[in-house]
């Protein structure tokens, strides 16, 4: 027995001391981080529970952050992690991560663009991604191929892209509407809704309170936990302005609107967790829940304090690894004879 402890010690000292800290596999409900930093081990970090666990992973300058959902599961812990480079002149970039803990890596570009790059999401049948283009104003949908969360990479074909539809020189977010339509907010508050296929545009709804640029928004949809298209909006010039939008997608009606101006700095990215918890990443690296946000149960400028990252980031991403059945996943359980019950709040 001692021998075996000694035997495990030494390899997990050996493993330290080389830089490589033993990764822990992706649980639901955990927290990937991207902190846009250049240092291999400080841009991606791992959260569970408000503590940062090790990773494993060999990523440099990846902001914005997404689980796929691999074999019908939302956002699923065992699929696969796509993040995006914002990148630099040059243009950014799509890249690939596994998270069963033992692939402690990456993957190469699978996917580049000219202009530099945000926004990421996939759509819930995981045939396709989607960012936005800081320089150009525009959505770029790719035809997407999941990997094994493993050792096998994801893929991505070449990209087609909307007319322009966002504020250039801001990073602004998407989220899917369906499998064939990806919504697009814009700093100027014009929601869009974008068909994957010929990339055709319709304005949906304007939120009130939106200036365009400098800001940051984003997006966050996901029909099994809430029933609501939550949309984040910040601005950080002249002093610090967060509003969150909980908008109806069946009629586009606005059934909320809350400041979190003074609980939290300048809003990035926002991810729901299972239970129905919003998570938003901020500027400085430090993250907040908005509890219950799924039932709209909301106390304006409630958000609390889950988790601050020593690495400090101006701009950077979150998702959470929700793993709840899409509703096409349950469907087709229903009609096998089993029930699920979806959570309401």
């Amino acid at each position: 027995m001692k021998k075996t402890l000694i035997v495990v010690l030494a390899a997990a000292a050996v493993a330290l001391a080389g830089g490589q800290a033993l990764a822990d596999a992706i649980q639901p409900n955990d927290l990937v981080f991207g902190l846009s930093n250049s240092s291999s081990s400080a841009s991606l970090e791992h959260i569970r529970a408000g503590g940062l666990l090790p990773d494993g992973w060999s990523a440099t300058d990846i902001q914005s952050v997404e689980f796929d959902n691999y074999a019908g599961l939302s956002h699923n812990a065992q699929g696969n992690l796509l993040g995006v480079n914002f990148g630099s002149a040059a243009g950014g970039s799509i890249h690939w991560y596994g998270t069963d803990g033992n692939f402690a890596g990456g993957s190469p570009a699978i996917g580049t663009h000219s202009s530099r790059l945000g926004g990421l999401s996939v759509s819930p049948d995981n045939s396709k991604i989607a960012v936005t283009g800081y320089d150009n104003g525009k959505v770029m949908v790719y035809d997407y191929t999941a990997g094994d969360g493993q050792t096998v990479s994801s893929s991505l074909s070449p990209y087609r892209e909307s007319g322009v539809v966002l504020t250039t020189d801001d990073t602004q977010g998407t989220a899917w509407l369906s499998d064939d339509v990806v919504l697009a907010f814009a700093t100027d508050g014009e929601i869009y809704a974008i068909d994957a296929d010929d990339m055709t545009s319709s304005l949906v709804t304007t939120l009130s309170g939106c200036t365009a640029g400098p800001g940051f928004t984003d997006l966050e949809y996901n029909p099994a936990v809430s029933d609501y298209v939550f949309a984040m909006y910040s601005a950080y010039s002249g002093g610090t302005t967060n509003t969150l939008y909980a908008i109806d997608p069946s009629d586009w009606s606005l059934k909320g609107t809350w400041d979190f101006s003074s609980s939290m700095n300048t809003s990035r990215e926002i991810a729901l967790d299972a239970d129905g918890n919003l998570y938003v990443s901020q500027y400085g690296s430090t993250v907040d829940i908005v509890p219950d946000a799924a039932s709209l149960n909301i106390t304006a400028n409630g958000s609390v304090n889950y988790y601050t990252s020593g690495t400090f980031a101006s701009f950077n991403g979150i998702d959470v690894a929700a793993s709840v059945p899409e509703p096409a996943t349950l469907a087709f359980l229903a009609a096998g004879g089993l029930f699920f019950v979806r959570r309401r709040r």
